[in-house]
């Protein structure tokens, strides 16, 4: 999850694609040292050691990556020497039906900043949305977390747009933004709460600037540049 800092919106061109590629010239880190560095973390909060995707090189019309499980990416952040900064990859999206954008505020059972606003949903991506040709179905891996997050079905939307990557300056996360429209005509609930949000909220499309003004400080970065860049411009 990126830090509260400055972060890059980059356009995406239609065909846009992820691939999965080798990439062999990794610094082998010794299993021990990854189970050890796991254990200390997982002692605060529950982790799963899954295997993410990593980001080898972006432009606007393809990411080639790589594979890397989250104990090594884990035990890489704790080796100032280590000579290749990983860089995961991640989906972020918004909701819109009837005009109204779906906002969660993140509960104290996650790793990163908790109590924080953020447009609803997000989440990392792993070997589970890459396919039997090395694509990563980053639309695949949103819904999946559109799902997880607000107990909604894949049968209440209409459309799933591709809309750009967030950056952060470093380059420690890479976002891809996607836009998922509901079938407005349908009446449509969603979970009032679940493990990774203390509750979400509709928010008109009419009130979002006051909403922001009133929130800056409270609202993720990804969710600010997002506002921002995308979905602000379409409000008015």
């Amino acid at each position: 999850m990126p830090k509260k800092n400055q972060l890059q919106f980059k356009e995406i061109s239609e065909n846009f694609k992820v691939l999965v590629e080798d990439f062999p010239n990794l610094v082998k880190i010794p299993q021990h040292f990854q189970d050890e560095i796991f254990e200390k973390a997982s002692a605060s909060k529950p982790l799963f050691n899954g295997t993410m995707i990593c980001i080898k090189q972006v432009n606007a019309d393809l990411i080639t990556s790589y594979t890397l499980s989250f104990k090594e990416f884990l035990a890489a952040n704790h080796l100032p020497r280590y000579p290749h900064k990983h860089t995961p990859l991640a989906v972020s999206g918004w909701i819109v039906h009837r005009q109204r954008v779906l906002f969660g505020v993140r509960s104290n059972n996650v790793l990163f900043f908790p109590g924080f606003l953020e447009l609803v949903p997000s989440g990392g991506i792993d070997s589970r949305a890459v396919n039997e040709n090395q694509e990563v179905l980053f639309e695949q891996a949103l819904i999946s977390e559109f799902e997880e997050e607000t107990g909604m079905s894949p049968e209440d939307i209409e459309s799933v747009t591709p809309e750009g990557l967030i950056l952060t300056e470093d380059y420690s996360v890479l976002d891809i933004c996607q836009s998922i429209q509901l079938d407005d005509s349908k009446e449509i609930d969603c979970d009032t709460h679940n493990e990774e949000y203390t509750f979400l909220l509709w928010v008109p499309m009419n009130e979002l600037e006051e909403f922001i003004l009133k929130n800056d400080k409270k609202i993720l970065s990804t969710s600010l540049t997002i506002l921002k860049n995308k979905i602000l411009p379409k409000s008015s």
